[in-house]
């Protein structure tokens, strides 16, 4: 499409306007994607990525595109950075880079190291542990400029306590366990688990995984001043809420032995604190907090010159 300023006047009839250039843009990326057996990979999204502009830090992907069924990939467009970020994703298959390339690089290869997965069965004695997020289990992948954790897929977390993850990269992963009672602590149970790309992982030491001896559960009965269970009862930066089921029961999981104390709040009330005992449930009554006086209602006052009561809406 071309977009022409034309000076007046404007005249009826035909104007000859002279001959018209369309500039296509050049070339920004090509290459091709394969897979980890060196197969060209269709279907892979492929996104250029360039500096933020204006002084701001960060990258933004600006082109983007499918891999056509011999795997190449072909981007063009107008640049003005010096440098360009090009990644390759497929969920079958993981992704590949980033690749910090010149704008116009041709041939590049984007490699994807293929996804494995890994399934398992932890013991845990109730299966509302799962169910109300009591327990989570995670994965964190070893080596050297690694980050972020995994967790485990929450719609594949069986009643009897299967479990798996999906879509994980090649490589060597340590399992680990969170409780609600522990915002940040994190068990770690099993290590050393081995990724292999295009294999499910069936580790023996996550089948049938007993983890009833490493945890205790805390119960605490949230009522109010009258005696009636508050079911906005919960504890402030912990996964924990009052149960629909059983209204003012908070459940807590945390590690054996262990003895915090937890900060009980409600909307309207007053918090208090509370030192959690496991193995029975502790009682806690919440007080109403004062009302506070509002702010006094009265006439407000015009400044002189404003638009007033006696303005009459001239001049507009």
């Amino acid at each position: 499409m071309a977009v022409l300023d034309l000076p007046p006047p404007f005249s009826q009839g035909v104007k000859d306007i002279g001959k018209v250039m369309l500039l296509f843009p050049p070339l920004l990326a090509s290459g091709k994607v394969l897979d980890h057996k060196g197969e060209p990979v269709s279907g892979a999204n492929v996104c250029v990525w360039s500096p933020v502009q204006r002084g701001k830090k960060g990258w933004d992907c600006v082109r983007k595109c499918v891999t056509q069924g011999d795997g190449s990939f072909t981007l063009e467009d107008f640049w003005f950075w010096d440098r360009m970020k090009v990644i390759a994703t497929l969920p079958s298959e993981g992704g590949a880079g980033p690749l910090i390339l010149p704008p116009g690089a041709k041939g590049i290869v984007l490699t994807l190291p293929g996804v494995g997965s890994v399934v398992g069965r932890a013991l845990v004695g109730k299966p509302e542990y799962l169910k109300f997020s009591c327990m989570k289990f995670l994965l964190k992948r070893l080596g050297p400029a690694t980050k972020g954790w995994f967790g485990a897929v929450r719609k594949k977390i069986e009643k009897d306590g299967r479990f798996r993850w999906i879509s994980l990269t090649p490589g060597l992963y340590d399992f680990y366990v969170k409780v609600n009672g522990e915002p940040k602590e994190r068990y770690s149970v099993v290590g050393g688990i081995r990724v292999l790309p295009g294999k499910t992982t069936r580790d023996p030491r996550l089948q049938n995984l007993d983890l009833r001896g490493l945890f205790e559960e805390i119960r605490v009965l949230v009522r109010d001043e009258a005696g009636r269970p508050m079911k906005s009862a919960y504890i402030p930066g912990w996964n924990v809420h009052s149960w629909s089921s059983n209204p003012g029961l908070l459940r807590i999981l945390v590690g054996k032995g262990k003895r915090p104390v937890a900060l009980v709040k409600a909307r309207g009330y007053k918090a208090k604190k509370v030192k959690l005992v496991p193995g029975k449930t502790i009682l806690v009554s919440l007080e109403k907090e004062p009302k506070r006086p509002g702010p006094r209602k009265g006439r407000r006052k015009v400044k002189s010159g404003g638009m007033g009561s006696g303005y009459n809406g001239e001049g507009f």
